[in-house]
This record gives structure tokens, sequence and C-alpha cells, in this order.
């Protein structure tokens, strides 16, 4: 089973990734902060967190550990890939939810 508010889609290619995962949000109207899609026998985690240098707070541990379990159970899926949307990777922690 996967984690409430996670958005499924697919990109015909690496270069378009930061555009599908825009034009997915803004079609769908969400915000999520976790992205994935699955292409290739690859599964594709995006943190989408753009504005605060996709820093992880407490509970997206558990929406990553929901796309790592499904991904695990599923034989198509051969290896991860974690991603940042915009111009970071991942500032780390979100200090100011952990308190």
């Amino acid at each position: 089973m996967l984690a409430r508010g996670l958005t499924r889609f697919t990109s015909p290619m690496l270069g378009n990734l930061r555009f599908n995962l825009q034009r997915a949000m803004s079609s769908e109207g969400s915000k999520a902060p976790i992205l994935f899609e699955t292409r290739d026998h690859v599964r594709w985690i995006t943190l989408n967190r753009p504005k605060k240098y996709n820093s992880i707070s407490v509970g997206m541990y558990g929406e990553i550990i929901d796309v790592m379990s499904e991904a695990a159970e599923n034989p198509d899926i051969r290896f991860l890939v974690f991603t940042g949307n915009g111009d970071y990777y991942s500032a780390g922690n979100d200090l100011s939810k952990f308190q």
C-alpha cells in the first residue's frame, strides 16, 4: 500500500523530468512532498520541497519507507534513484519540525 498524497506519473525522458514534475503538480493541484515514477525497471523518488531546499520532514520519512517497501516487493523494480526537485538535492532534515 502506498502513502497518501503520492503522485504517480510517467516521464518519457530524464531530460523532461523537472517539467513533468511541475506539470503533474499543477494538473493534479498536488504539492506532495515526495513524487515518484517507475521507468525502465527504475523507481525514481523525488523530494519535492524546493522552497525548503528539499529538506525532509518527519512525515516524509514514513512516505519514503512506504515507497521503498512497495519497490522491494515489486520484482520489476531493480533499483531506486533519489533526486530533488529544483536546484538542490536535499538540505537534510527539516529542523523546524524536529522539536
